[in-house]
Formats: C-alpha cells, sequence, structure tokens
C-alpha cells in the first residue's frame, strides 16, 4: 500500500459532470424568441424541439447532474446554446447531511429498550484527491473552513457531544443514550461527507457485533432484513435531520404477501428520531422487506435486528438501506472467508418483487476470477412476495452477488455464523462436566461447584457447603451480519469507520466490486487526518477484489475511474471465548452532484 501525504486527483471521469447536448436550431443571437414569435413557429418546429426535450428527459438518469428545469444562475457551467435544448452539468453538492441511528434498543416504545447500549458514531469530510482540482471538496479551502465550508457531528438531541469535523479531522463520539447522531456539512466539506456507526455488546442479551453507515435521508427508503424466527426481533430506528416534524408510513412485503399494517402513521419529530418494534407496527412477517414512506421531509431509516434462543445468543446487526427496485443489482461481499470461531455458516439471499409482476431473477457470484455461475442461479419469486435463497454452492473467497431480473426487484444477504456448541462454557480455570440430573456442574480451581439449571440460573457451593452467587454460564455464541443490495455508482462511495479497538482480534476488509470494468482507487483517512492511497488499476468485468482496512482508519471512499461505477462493503470481524463478531456494512454514494435540474430550450 501506498502513503501519499497530498494525493493527486482522479482523472475526473466519474461522472459528476454532463456533456452538452446540442440539437440545431436555426437562432444564433443567444435570445429567446418572443410570445408572438413562438405563436407564430410552425407545428412541426416545435414538435421537433419537443421531442428533444422528451429524449433528453428519458435519459436524464444516465447523468448525476440531469436535467435543468427552467433559469437561474449558470455562470461557470456549459454555455446554452440558442434554439438547442442543453444538457447542464449541475457541479457538486454545497450542503449535505447524514443520519446514523445511535443505540437501537434504547427509546423502543414502552421502555422494552431500557438495557444499557453503548454505540460510537464517526465522521469525516473528503480528503484532497476525490475532485477535480479547484473544484469544492478538494482542499482549496483552508482547514479552518475558509471559504465558508462547515462540518460537526452532532447528536439528535441537540445537546451532548459535539465534534468540528474541519478543526478536528475524523471524529467521534460516544451515544449512550436514546438518541442518534447527525453529520452536517456545507460548501466545500460537503461533497463526500461520510459517517458510520459500530456497537458492540457482550452481554447476555444483547451480545453481537453491528456496523453501518450514516446515510443521507430520502422520501423512500426500502430496508431488507429481519425474520420470523423464534427469538429475533427487529427495531425501526427513523431519524429525522430536517428542522421540520415528518410523517412516516410503512409498506411490508414477505414470504406470504403483503403484509397488514397497523394503519398508524409514525411521527418523527425535527432534528430527532423514534424508534419502533417492528411487529408493533405490522403483523409478524416472515423474509420482511419494509418501504419506509415519508411526508413533509425526507427521512434516515434503519433496521436492528438481534436473535436470541432461549440463552444462546445469535447476534445482532443494524441493516441500512437497500437499493430501491430495479432490474440489474448487486449485493456486496458480506464475509470475507470463514470466521476464526464459531460454527457452520449460512449465507441467505432475500430478494423481494413489490411490484404486480412475478420475477426471474438470475444470481451469478463476482469473485477474483471473474462471473462463477451457480448451479441454484436462477430464483422466481411471486408478485408481492418475498423469498429466502440459501446459498449452499458459493466458490470460495470474497465475492458479491448480481441479480439481473425481468421485473424490478430489491435484496439483501444474510451471513449466519452457528455457535460452535450447545455445551456452557466454563470460566477461566474451570470445568465443566455433567450431573446425574443432566446439569452443568462447573468446578473452578478452589474446588467451589456451580450448577446450572435450564434457565441457566447459577447455584453456588463452596467447600463449606455454604450457597452463593454465580453469574449464569455462558454458552456459545452465534453472529449475524447483513449487506444490502446497491447498484454500481459511478460517484464515490463511502463510510466513515469508529475506532474498533474494543473489539477482540479486530480485522477490517473492504471489498470492492464492477460489473463493468474500470479502474478504481481507495482513499483511507486516518485518526491523524493523513490519506492513504490505494490504486487497485483496471478491474476486469464482474470482479471482486479485498484489501486489508488498518486499525487507525476512520474513514474510507472508493472511487470509480469511469462511467461503470464501483460497488463496496466493509466486512468486520474479530472472537472472543464465547464466540465469533461479524458485521458488515455497504458503501452508501457519498453527497456528490446537486439534484436540481433544469432544461432550457430556445424555439427557434
Amino acid at each position: 500500500m501506498s502513503t501519499d501525504g497530498s494525493p493527486a486527483p482522479t482523472d475526473g471521469s466519474e461522472g459528476r459532470t454532463s456533456p452538452t447536448v446540442v440539437a440545431g436550431g436555426d437562432g444564433d443571437d443567444g435570445t429567446a424568441p418572443s410570445a408572438r414569435r413562438l405563436g407564430e413557429t410552425r407545428w412541426w418546429r416545435l414538435g421537433a424541439v419537443s421531442a428533444v426535450v422528451v429524449a433528453l428527459l428519458w435519459g436524464a438518469g444516465a447523468w448525476d447532474g440531469g436535467l435543468r428545469l427552467g433559469g437561474g444562475d449558470t455562470a461557470g457551467e456549459s454555455a446554452v446554446t440558442s434554439g438547442a435544448p442543453t444538457l447542464v452539468p449541475s457541479g457538486l453538492v454545497e450542503a449535505a447531511t447524514l443520519g446514523c441511528p445511535g443505540p437501537e434498543l434504547l427509546g423502543i416504545e414502552g421502555d422494552r429498550g431500557a438495557s444499557a447500549q453503548v454505540v460510537r458514531v464517526a465522521a469525516a469530510a473528503a480528503p484532497d484527491g476525490l475532485g477535480e482540482p479547484g473544484e469544492p471538496g478538494t482542499g482549496d479551502e483552508d482547514a479552518d473552513g475558509a471559504g465558508g465550508a462547515t462540518a460537526r457531528l452532532s447528536t439528535t438531541a441537540g445537546s451532548g457531544e459535539e465534534a468540528d469535523l474541519l478543526a478536528d479531522g475524523p471524529a467521534e463520539i460516544t451515544l449512550e443514550e436514546a438518541v442518534g447522531a447527525l453529520v452536517d456539512a456545507t460548501a466545500g466539506a460537503a461533497p463526500a461527507l461520510v459517517g458510520g456507526q459500530l456497537g458492540l455488546s457482550v452481554d447476555a442479551g444483547s451480545r453481537g457485533l453491528s456496523l453501518t453507515a450514516c446515510t443521507a435521508p430520502a422520501e423512500t427508503v426500502w430496508l431488507v432484513g429481519g425474520g420470523d424466527t423464534p427469538g429475533r426481533t427487529e427495531q425501526l430506528v427513523l431519524t429525522n435531520p430536517g428542522d421540520d416534524a415528518v410523517t412516516v408510513e410503512l409498506d411490508v412485503w414477505g414470504a406470504d404477501g403483503p403484509a397488514v399494517t397497523t394503519g398508524a402513521s409514525v411521527v418523527v419529530p425535527g432534528r430527532g428520531r423514534s424508534v419502533h418494534l417492528l411487529d408493533a407496527l405490522t403483523d409478524q412477517v416472515g423474509s420482511p422487506v419494509v418501504r419506509v414512506s415519508s411526508s413533509g421531509g425526507p427521512v434516515v431509516a434503519h433496521l436492528g435486528e438481534h436473535h436470541r434462543d432461549g440463552t444462546t445468543e445469535l447476534g445482532a446487526e443494524v441493516v441500512g438501506p437497500s437499493v430501491a427496485p430495479g432490474t440489474d443489482l448487486v449485493v456486496p461481499a458480506v464475509a470475507v472467508g470463514a470466521p476464526a470461531s464459531g460454527g457452520a455458516t449460512t449465507m441467505i439471499l432475500r430478494i423481494a418483487a413489490p411490484g404486480e409482476d412475478a420475477a426471474v431473477v438470475d444470481v451469478t457470484a463476482l469473485t477474483q476470477d471473474g462471473e462463477a455461475r451457480l448451479a441454484s442461479r436462477v430464483t422466481r419469486v411471486a408478485a408481492g412476495h418475498s423469498i429466502d435463497v440459501e446459498l449452499d454452492d458459493l466458490p470460495e473467497g470474497v465475492l458479491a452477488l448480481r441479480l439481473r431480473s425481468d421485473t424490478p426487484v430489491t435484496a439483501g444477504a444474510r451471513l449466519t455464523v452457528a455457535p460452535s456448541g450447545e455445551e456452557p462454557l466454563a470460566p477461566d480455570g474451570a470445568t465443566v462436566t455433567s450431573g446425574p440430573d443432566g446439569a452443568a456442574v462447573t468446578t473452578g480451581p478452589d474446588d467451589t461447584a456451580a450448577t446450572t439449571g435450564p434457565d441457566d440460573a447459577a447455584a453456588t457451593t463452596g467447600p463449606d457447603g455454604q450457597g452463593g452467587d454465580e453469574p449464569p454460564l455462558t454458552r456459545p455464541a452465534g453472529e449475524t451480519a447483513w449487506v444490502g443490495a446497491t447498484a454500481p455508482s459511478p460517484a464515490p462511495v463511502g463510510m466513515a469507520l469508529p475506532a474498533r479497538d474494543g473489539i477482540p482480534g479486530s480485522r477490517a476488509t473492504l471489498a470492492v466490486s464492477v460489473v463493468d470494468a474500470t479502474a478504481a482507487t481507495v482513499h483511507l483517512l486516518d485518526e491523524r487526518g493523513r490519506v492513504q492511497r490505494e490504486e487497485l488499476g483496471r478491474l476486469p468485468n464482474d470482479t471482486t477484489v479485498a484489501l486489508p482496512v488498518p486499525s487507525g482508519v476512520r474513514a474510507v471512499w472508493v472511487t470509480s475511474g469511469g462511467p461503470a461505477g464501483v460497488v463496496a462493503s466493509v466486512v468486520l470481524e474479530g472472537e472472543d471465548r464465547g464466540g465469533p463478531y461479524v458485521a458488515a456494512a455497504t458503501l452508501p454514494a457519498v453527497p456528490w452532484g446537486r439534484s436540481s435540474t433544469e432544461v432550457t430550450v430556445l424555439a427557434p
């Protein structure tokens, strides 16, 4: 890996600006015709201009800037040609906000999430080298925010820890209450703003590792995760970065079709958040896929998941958004190999066809050596249903999945690591034996004996026959990780990574996938604000590559060398005597191009 304190900019072909499209016209004076002139224009000439406009509107989604509607200041952008509809580049965003869910078990209505939980949230502004020279977000502004740039990490409650990303560099705050976090930036700090959240619990009832990216608000968010397995619970976390309250409604699809929801709208206060058990908002659903729709403003949505079978911990995850239904999706890597501890692993691909037509989906694996066909590659999904497909024929190594469908679908993938066994784990220096009634008897170095019954409660008897109290015995734990489907992004993708020093045996891996050959560059920002660049070169069609992420890295971006785009995920692993820790997160497209559009048509 190469180190470069002031890396050179990328080649600038990441789809940030749009070329000018010129259609023929007979005006050359640079002025619009009068209303009288328009009234006298022949119908066929207006029809020709309209046809060009329709064609441009149809193709607008292919460009980051899109089409501009109306007038406005176009200084510094492509000039408007008289008599011709023009595709105008929009430039980079000038303001950006991200929302982070915070502790998903805290804040549930009815105080059912009152157990202690702590999460870390990190955020960072983009380093030099992600944009073109002279553009916002490339370090032209001074580090102290000259040029009007601001960037701040704060809590939804409006009080508590805060950090100035421009003054402090990559920043991190700890959340121990029922609040989320917001990341706000303006001017040159807005493009490629990133955030991320890490949760770790070793406590009985909530053990597990979770990792998710902080995301930009949207009026529609798709979430793929959860299930109706006994002991599995889902927490819907809604974060509102805006100043005004928003109203949210849910639609849920499952294995049995569309689910019945309560019909009640959820109101999320301005600059606030709300947490709800999914089972309280809808019937219990197998293989759920959730669409969150907001009115009054956009919203950020995440889905927490915790799984416990009796006294056996089976993991936790916070699921970020999946892409809206489409016909060509990529599910990024959710694993980078067999965990160092734990039992058998299972990969489940969840696909939903929420429309009125059934879907036939072709699934292939994107490996280091290219596309790999799967024995069970064709999956049929009934209209309005979801389905879980167990993938037991995957090739070894780091891989992503590509889904091509005849009708729009959305998807996600879950990695499940089973516990290594069923017998309770003995405390350090102790041994476990079975008593005559099948209860586990643990004998420590001091000859104290702890007998554990079916509820794992321990009754301790010392050498003198006196009773005492001991904590419950721990059983081997499993783990769960989710990633949401996405689409290749020509704009940078990225997220911040909180410090992971509390994870035993921590290791992180970045997996990058492409479906069309393109060059890719990885930008790693460490805790001291230094940047490392890793040139991945030109990646062949349908490939996935992986590289380790050093422990000091606080943010990662991946840029594409062309319009083909990239997909990426971060996989985080660890283990302790209780079992493995695994979490994964899809890297979302960062705030980049302005979404406003403009079409200027000057009829001849």
